[in-house]
C-alpha cells in the first residue's frame, strides 16, 4: 500500500526526531547519522511549518530544520564544540577542520532561517511562534509528544 505524502512526512519527521533523542547537544555530526536524506527531512518540517496549526508543533519543527545544520560530510566520529573543555582537552581539535564545519553550519543556518520565514508567511500561526521562542521546550524534550515518540 502506498503511503500518502503527509504520512510519508510524518515517517520522516519522526524518524529525525527520534534519532535527534539519542544525541547530545553542543555536538557536530556526521551526516550519515541522519535516517533520510538531509533535504528531505528539511522538506517535510518546512512543510508542517507551512500548514499545522498547532504552535507547539511549529515550534519544534522550527527548531528541528534549524538543527539539521549540525549534521555536516565528513565528520566522521561526532565533534564536541568546545565550550567547556580544560586547555588539554582543547590541544586535541583540529581547529581548521573545527572551523570549517561551523562556517558551513553558520551559512546553513542562516538559509536555513531564510525558508523558515518564507513558510511561516504560509500559515500566520507562525508568527506568534517565533516571538515566543523557548529553549527550554527543546531542552526538556518537549517535543517527543508531538512528533509521536
Amino acid at each position: 500500500m502506498k503511503m500518502s505524502p503527509e504520512a510519508y512526512d510524518a515517517m520522516i519527521i519522526k524518524d529525525y526526531s527520534a534519532m535527534l533523542e539519542n544525541l547530545q547537544d553542543g555536538y557536530i555530526h556526521d551526516i550519515s547519522l541522519l535516517p533520510h536524506p538531509k533535504d528531505i527531512i528539511l522538506k517535510a518540517l518546512l512543510l508542517k511549518i507551512a500548514t499545522v496549526n498547532d504552535p507547539d508543533y511549529v515550534h519544534a519543527a522550527v527548531i528541528c530544520a534549524i538543527s539539521l545544520s549540525d549534521f555536516q560530510h565528513g565528520v566522521g566520529e561526532s565533534i564536541h564544540t568546545p565550550i567547556s573543555e580544560t586547555p588539554d582537552q582543547l590541544k586535541e581539535y583540529d581547529w581548521e577542520k573545527l572551523q570549517n564545519f561551523l562556517d558551513t553550519m553558520i551559512e546553513e543556518k542562516q538559509s536555513t532561517g531564510i525558508l523558515i520565514d518564507k513558510f511561516e508567511k504560509l500559515n500566520p500561526i507562525n508568527r506568534k511562534i517565533c516571538e515566543q521562542s523557548n529553549a527550554n521546550f527543546v531542552k526538556n524534550k518537549d517535543w517527543r509528544r508531538l512528533f509521536g515518540l
